[in-house]
């Protein structure tokens, strides 16, 4: 009788992939099930999950820190051939977005030479007040201090996002909101402003990049079946604001690029090449996860292997 011999086969090795985002209760809420083990990634992935304040994950994704970060809109410019954006986690605003408060007294003031604050030098908040108020001074400041800093005369003005839209307390009575650049923006151009996105490296396999995008979705759509669960998991704050501030930023449009998003990005994006004096406007590889809906943009779950779908349409060059 033959010995059998010990087979060399080995099991194959999991792999891991680090994911930033930020603190906030959308970027919490997109991942909670992942997080927590409730999700299971594709082929067993061990994901390693890192949160920074927005200006840190954009700076980060200069070196590529992460194999998936969430970014602002607005810098994906600047990290374009590094990164491919991924269909799921757009924070969306439909007629809503970031708003300028302003100390009051300056409602009507065109805040040429005004201090503003703003939480990072590219944040798509940042380019909002640049592309409206080109003479303003912009100050980087954190942006929970913003208020303060402008109820206390500090700042003339100051550029509100992530949750600070919906808080308020007794002592910014002395501040008024000038306008919501957010709504200002989807106003003029009748479509609706990605704010900010997540975006996966390119050193990342295409066909592990859609595996993980389906992941992303899988964990949100738990998210949007489980909300008691899930909003449980990520906030201490209020939930009556937590709620709110879910629906507008952790929704339908951040499952999918939907088509009118996709061209409210090439929008954005043709305008930041504008202002930062870039002669071409490049556009971006998009990495689907579950197959869409080409009207629609909804996904239709259910895994796919295929590869990713690149930019269907869109201008190349600016005029």
């Amino acid at each position: 009788m033959t010995p059998s011999c010990p087979s060399n086969d080995m099991p194959p090795k999991r792999i891991t992939y680090s994911v930033a985002h930020t603190p906030d209760t959308d970027d919490a809420f997109y991942f909670s099930a992942l997080a927590h083990g409730t999700i299971t990634p594709a082929n067993s992935a061990i994901i390693n999950f890192h949160t920074g304040h927005i200006a840190q994950l954009n700076r980060d994704a200069l070196d590529g820190v992460y194999d998936i970060t969430a970014i602002s809109a607005a810098f994906f410019p600047r990290v374009f051939d590094s990164y491919r954006i991924l269909t799921c986690g757009t924070s969306v605003g439909r007629g809503y977005g970031p708003r300028l408060a302003v100390a009051q007294g300056l409602e009507d003031d065109d805040l040429a030479d005004r201090r503003v604050g703003i939480a990072a030098e590219g944040t798509t908040g940042a380019f909002l007040l640049k592309w409206y108020y080109p003479h303003a001074i912009p100050v980087e400041c954190c942006h929970l201090e913003m208020r303060d800093l402008v109820a206390q005369g500090e700042l003339d003005g100051a550029v509100l996002i992530h949750e600070q839209l919906l808080l308020t307390r007794p002592e910014h009575e002395r501040i008024s909101i000038k306008e919501c650049l957010g709504a200002r923006w989807c106003h003029d151009q009748n479509l609706p402003l990605p704010v900010g996105l997540n975006v996966i490296h390119k050193r990342i396999p295409l066909t592990q990049a859609k595996a993980l995008c389906q992941d992303f979705q899988d964990s949100l759509q738990y998210g949007f079946d489980n909300p008691g669960e899930t909003r449980e998991r990520v906030g201490c704050w209020d939930h009556g604001a937590m709620d709110e501030f879910i629906q507008k930023f952790a929704n339908q449009d951040s499952l999918a690029l939907a088509p009118d998003v996709r061209q409210g990005l090439v929008t954005l994006l043709d305008q930041v090449a504008k202002i930062e004096n870039r002669n071409t406007l490049r556009l971006p590889e998009i990495i689907d996860g579950h197959d869409c809906d080409p009207r629609s943009g909804a996904p239709a779950f259910g895994r796919s292997d295929g590869a990713s779908k690149i930019w269907p349409t869109g201008p190349k060059t600016k005029e």
